[in-house]
């Protein structure tokens, strides 16, 4: 990894391992973690980071098996659910920011934010979603662009 090399002053990732946080520190950037709470791995760098937390989930889907009423979905327990939380917010970040952070989680775990709730503008300025409209699992499953300010193409 070599992020000072590519301008990079945040490095995420996806692997549920410390190495791309400690490497962030090491190149003096700062980093988000995912899948555990990396800041142990990585103090000054280490802003934040999704956790997640399977366990009740599966002491839940087993105890289904066992009952015989196991059947197949999807999961979108989130942070309402308790499958997913984020990890200490680090002290360089500042105050306003921990609080609209803070502030959105209570929102989702209460259930009056829904981050596919309308209006949603892909990239290109179209409306995908109309204000007062919610995006259906199956839009969220076959979603196939980006939202307005992210850059790039979709591979083909």
């Amino acid at each position: 990894m070599s992020a000072e090399i590519q301008g990079a002053d945040i490095i995420t990732q996806h692997t549920n391992n410390p190495a791309p946080c400690q490497r962030a520190e090491e190149a003096g950037v700062y980093c988000f973690g995912q899948d555990a709470d990396m800041s142990q791995f990585a103090e000054k760098a280490h802003l934040t980071g999704i956790v997640n937390n399977w366990g009740p989930y599966y002491i839940r889907r087993v105890q289904d098996v066992m009952d015989g009423s196991w059947e197949t979905d999807h999961t979108w327990d989130g942070i309402s659910g308790g499958l997913v939380m984020m990890a200490p917010y680090h002290e360089s970040l500042p105050d306003g920011v921990k609080t609209a952070a803070t502030g959105i989680e209570q929102a989702l775990n209460e259930g009056s934010l829904n981050p596919f709730a309308g209006p949603i503008v892909d990239a290109n300025g179209e409306t995908i979603i109309k204000e007062g409209e919610v995006l259906t699992d199956d839009q969220v499953h076959e979603m196939n662009w980006f939202v307005q300010g992210v850059d790039g193409d979709l591979p083909s």
